[in-house]
């Protein structure tokens, strides 16, 4: 009886500890949610879902800073920070680093002007995509890589 007690135990404790972090897709639309995001996954350092992407809604709440995600360590899929009217410097991830694959894009965010203790070093082999940022002048404040597997910059201030 004292096994299967103990059996039963370890099995929640070991689902509980997985259910952490979200496992699919994430998208965040609001500041709230993004403040959010340390209390509803408290224990979440490695993010193991495809693609975690920060896109203010229209008419909503809007993104301006991304510190509710401070928690996060390791990011294995994607990264995607698009259509943030407010958002005009990308910090609060110095924690993060990303994985080898994964990918940072970086659209269509107007009052960007830059990085501050953006990410931790980012390992080799990810893809950064930066478009349509016209106020961002320089990539300052990005963590030092010494390989990418693709860079691609275009309609920006640099």
């Amino acid at each position: 009886m004292r096994k299967i007690l103990l059996l039963t135990t370890c099995f929640l404790v070991s689902f509980l500890s997985f259910g952490q972090c979200p496992t699919m897709n994430v998208t965040l639309t609001t500041q709230t949610e993004v403040d959010n995001f340390a209390i509803q996954y408290p224990n979440c350092t490695n993010f193991p879902a495809l693609t975690l992407s920060i896109e203010s809604a229209a008419g909503s709440d809007p993104i301006t800073n991304l510190d509710g995600l401070g928690l996060i360590e390791t990011l294995t899929g994607g990264l995607r920070i698009q259509n943030n009217a407010t958002l005009t410097v990308l910090s609060g991830l110095e924690n993060m680093e990303m994985l080898p694959g994964s990918g940072l894009s970086i659209y269509s965010n107007p009052l960007l002007t830059g990085f501050t203790n953006f990410l931790s070093p980012v390992s080799d082999d990810i893809i950064i995509n930066i478009a349509d940022n016209p106020n961002l002048l320089s990539l300052e404040g990005l963590p030092p890589f010494t390989k990418l597997k693709t860079l691609r910059i275009s309609d920006t201030g640099i």
